[in-house]
């Protein structure tokens, strides 16, 4: 996915073993993604979007 240069949303239900949301960071940062088009639940982790803001692409310990 590393080729993918533009992103509108995300919306993951269900995916138990996603646990790493760092290439989306990039979407976050430049604005592509907004908070009303992240949606992410019922994953291994599952970031709020101000989660992702801040830089926590991965489950904290």
């Amino acid at each position: 996915m590393e080729k993918l240069e533009t992103l509108h949303g995300v919306v993951f239900d269900g995916l138990t073993k996603f646990t790493d949301y760092t290439f989306f960071g990039k979407f976050i940062e430049n604005g592509m993604i907004t908070g009303e088009s992240w949606s992410v639940t019922k994953c291994g982790y599952n970031p709020t979007f101000q989660n992702m803001k801040d830089k926590q692409y991965t489950q904290q310990d």
